[in-house]
């Protein structure tokens, strides 16, 4: 009787998702329209798209955001790889102006930060499963995950292999 129950505490903690989504899984859909940017799906076809979310507040989060950004620059200067893949990073801090001067004072590619707050940003956070350590997804170009929190040598290594 006790192992039934325990079966069923535990399979119910799984509805509603609460799981990150995995590598080999298709990419949760992603629908954000802040102030100045819009992500559109259509615009990502035939390309990879890093999806990155950060937050000040999370110092890992904010460095690794750095990293990747520089990463993607650097892939996209090589002529094998150039246009091959987009960075979307979506920040969600508590303040819009915090978000914008991060952006400014990192040298972020500002096209590809996002800002999300209220329902966009619960919606993300619930699809993604993202709780503490903020993540980044590689999606191939038919959508599906690829690689959870990759490095930039894995950036490079999936990029120059196809």
């Amino acid at each position: 009787m006790m192992s039934i129950i325990v079966v069923l505490i535990f399979s119910t903690a799984f509805i509603g998702s609460g799981i990150a989504p995995a590598r080999g899984s298709i990419a949760p859909a992603l629908k954000l329209n802040d102030k100045e940017n819009i992500i559109a799906p259509e615009s990502f076809k035939g390309k990879y798209v890093l999806l990155n979310f950060w937050s000040a507040a999370d110092g890992k989060s904010r460095l690794k955001t750095n990293e990747l950004n520089a990463a993607v620059k650097e892939l996209n200067k090589n002529d094998n790889n150039k246009g091959k893949i987009s960075l979307v990073s979506v920040n969600f801090d508590r303040s819009e102006k915090l978000f914008h001067e991060i952006v400014k004072r990192d040298n972020l590619d500002a096209q590809s930060q996002f800002y999300a707050t209220g329902k966009d940003a619960e919606n993300l956070r619930r699809a993604y499963n993202l709780q503490k350590g903020l993540n980044s997804f590689l999606i191939n170009p038919k959508g599906k995950i690829i690689a959870v929190n990759p490095s930039r040598n894995d950036l490079s290594r999936i990029l120059n292999q196809n």
